[in-house]
C-alpha cells in the first residue's frame, strides 16, 4: 500500500482489511450487513455520499461546531433529498462524528469548521 501511495494513488483499498472490519461489525451488531449493503449500492431509494468543499458553503459554516452544522441540516431538511452530516475532512484526515476536544494525543479535535475543511454528507 505504501508503494501505491508513493506512486501517487489517490486512494488505496485493501479488500481484506474491509472484509475483516465488516465481519467484525456485523458480528457485534446484527443487521449491519444490510446497512453496509445499502450504503455500497446505488438504487434510487438509497443514500449516497458527497463531499462538500465549495469555499462559499464552507465559509458560511466557518467556526461552527459539528453539532451546529448537523443541526442546520436537520432544521433545513429537504423532504425530497434529506442531508445528514457524517464527517469532516481536515488536512486529509477523517473526523467521523468528532468530539469538541480530543481524548488522546493522536486524535484530532474539532472545535469549529475551518476554510480548508470539507464536509462529507449522506443524501
Amino acid at each position: 500500500m505504501k508503494h501505491l501511495i508513493d506512486a501517487g494513488a489517490d486512494e488505496v483499498i485493501c479488500s481484506q482489511d474491509y472484509g475483516s472490519g465488516l465481519i467484525s461489525q456485523c458480528a457485534l451488531n446484527p443487521g449491519m450487513s444490510k446497512v453496509y449493503s445499502r450504503l455500497s449500492t446505488y438504487p434510487i431509494d438509497t443514500c449516497e455520499f458527497y463531499t462538500i468543499d465549495e469555499l462559499e458553503i464552507i465559509e458560511a459554516f466557518e467556526g461552527n461546531s459539528f453539532e451546529d452544522i448537523s443541526r442546520w441540516f436537520l432544521e433545513h431538511r429537504n423532504e425530497v433529498n434529506p442531508i445528514i452530516l457524517v464527517r469532516i475532512i481536515r488536512k486529509g484526515e477523517v473526523l467521523l462524528n468528532p468530539r469538541k476536544h480530543h481524548m488522546t494525543e493522536k486524535e484530532l479535535s474539532f472545535e469549529g469548521l475551518k476554510k480548508r475543511d470539507a464536509l462529507l454528507v449522506m443524501c
